[in-house]
């Protein structure tokens, strides 16, 4: 897997898009820049989740807008999709290879923008074990600002359920110690009530190292409760570059030794940006793919502020023989 750049894709060859419709303007990002670059598209699919929006108004309508202008770009079909369930999205892309006969010649993109944490999960896993497409572009689009999660607050009771859970369909060990691979972002209590649910024996948590470092800040700030006692609770800290497959796969190779050592669970705490929870899924189904493992809160809604602004697209490639 490569690291994910902001310059212009390769676009040789047919392409085929998968990516998700949202409340958030940044979903259009990636449709945006294949439309002003001529990329060949033949098809694709339009995840269209039934997240509650708060304010729900306001929220349902820049949804419709964006999706609509998802489909005025895209010879793209509707996609139904559970938000919250790991194997439903596996089965989605998978379905991919038959919606086009199995050509391997065609380029999969995927904007990963506007998934839920748990279908970036479930990409990073699928990109890791699947062997139906040759090339694979992942796209993220950066927003201009991360906004508040006052909304989803635990204190407020903003959550449905903590879901833990093993990230593939064979797993080797279900008790035991774990081991924390804690990806650390704007969403701390959510991360929090993850801990909560299953609290790692030691680990890492990673910071999201950016060029404008707001995110970085952000982090530290949401996720306070975490820093200031991480070494007493045997779990280091690494800031890792926002777009940097390669240096996560190197945190992930670490953490995965050290669950080894200790015959524990390695456990995904997947609430760091895109970028980092599809690389960290992808390297960890590679690396440990029996003992990995993720643990993750169901949000009840969101903030209609979640995020604003369309910054950059960023793209990562793979490559399968």
């Amino acid at each position: 897997m490569s690291n994910f750049v902001a310059s212009r894709p390769n676009l040789t060859g047919p392409l085929y898009w998968l990516g998700a419709a949202s409340f958030e303007e940044r979903c259009l990002g990636s449709a945006r820049v294949l439309a002003e670059f001529g990329g060949s598209l033949e098809a694709g699919l339009i995840v269209d989740y039934a997240t509650k929006i708060e304010p729900g108004g306001a929220g349902q309508e820049l949804r419709a807008k964006y999706r609509k202008a998802l489909f005025d770009s895209l010879p793209a079909r509707d996609l139904p999709l559970q938000a919250y369930r790991f194997g439903p999205m596996i089965g989605a892309l998978e379905s991919i290879e038959r919606s086009w006969g199995g050509n391997r010649a065609t380029t999969l993109v995927v904007d990963a923008t506007c998934f839920t944490k748990i279908h970036s999960v479930a990409l990073g896993y699928w990109l890791a074990t699947q062997r139906c497409v040759k090339d694979v572009l992942v796209a993220y689009t950066r927003p201009i600002e991360y906004g508040t999660e006052v909304t989803n607050v635990q204190a407020r009771g903003r959550w449905v359920e903590t879901i833990v859970a093993p990230l593939g369909f064979d797993p080797q060990l279900t008790s035991g110690e774990t081991t924390g691979l804690l990806l650390l972002g704007h969403e701390g209590s959510r991360l929090r009530l993850a801990v909560d649910a299953l609290e790692p024996d030691g680990g890492l948590a990673i910071l999201a190292g950016a060029e404008d470092s707001a995110l970085t800040r952000i982090s530290e700030w949401k996720n306070g409760w975490l820093l200031g006692q991480a070494a007493e609770d045997g779990i280091d800290l690494e800031t890792v570059d926002f777009f940097s497959a390669q240096a996560m796969r190197k945190s992930v190779s670490g953490v995965a030794a050290q669950a080894r050592a200790a015959n524990a669970r390695m456990v995904i705490y997947p609430f760091g940006p895109k970028p980092h929870v599809i690389a960290a899924s992808f390297y960890a189904a590679v690396l440990a793919p029996r003992r990995s493992w993720i643990s993750y809160p169901v949000p009840k809604s969101y903030s209609l502020t979640y995020t604003s602004g369309v910054g950059l697209t960023y793209w990562a490639s793979i490559r399968l023989s």
